[in-house]
């Protein structure tokens, strides 16, 4: 076995997706492992920036408390901003509901394009199995970029140049 401290660099360099090469996983486990670590990365931080979103409409929720208690001074005043709070609230809770479709929706595209980018090179790469076509794939359209695998043949480097353009531009897009 590695010792933790080379188990932690590989790991916060998949996170990072510096992706240096000099430590790759070599056995389909280890490649099934650095696909899981790699979506579930993408989901992390999806996940914080959706938190870091709800810590600002908290925020924002505190200066409204503040500017409601400053309206209670006209009864005018207290009412048009409850219908505002209201209507704002609203928004907020659909919203949320919004947010969260299009985090799966997002997810469910990556997969997708992943998944057709696993079978293609597997069309083309003779001596890639499933979990390898599957795990470059997924290190290409995420940025990681090992280098421990390359493209073996012309038809495979041209498809691979789209795939990557593609992927890691719509990864960003999305």
């Amino acid at each position: 076995g590695k010792s933790f401290m080379h188990s932690l660099y590989f790991v916060v360099v998949t996170t990072t997706t510096v992706g240096y090469g000099d430590v790759t996983p070599h056995t389909t486990a280890g490649r099934l492992l650095a696909v899981l670590l790699i979506v579930v990365n993408i989901a992390f931080l999806t996940t914080m920036a959706t938190v870091l979103a709800e810590a600002l409409q908290a925020k924002a929720q505190e200066h409204a408390e503040t500017l409601e208690k400053m309206a209670r001074q006209s009864a005018e005043a207290s009412r048009s901003f409850r219908q505002l709070d209201s209507f704002l609230s609203g928004i907020a809770e659909e919203d949320e509901v919004q947010l969260w479709r299009s985090i799966g929706k997002r997810l469910a595209i990556f997969v997708l394009y992943v998944l057709l980018g696993s079978m293609v090179f597997y069309c083309l790469e003779d001596d890639w199995d499933a979990v390898a076509c599957l795990y470059f794939s997924v290190v290409t359209v995420s940025s990681v970029g090992y280098g421990d695998m390359v493209l073996g043949n012309t038809a495979s480097r041209g498809f691979g140049m789209m795939f990557a353009t593609v992927g890691i531009f719509g990864t960003v897009a999305l």
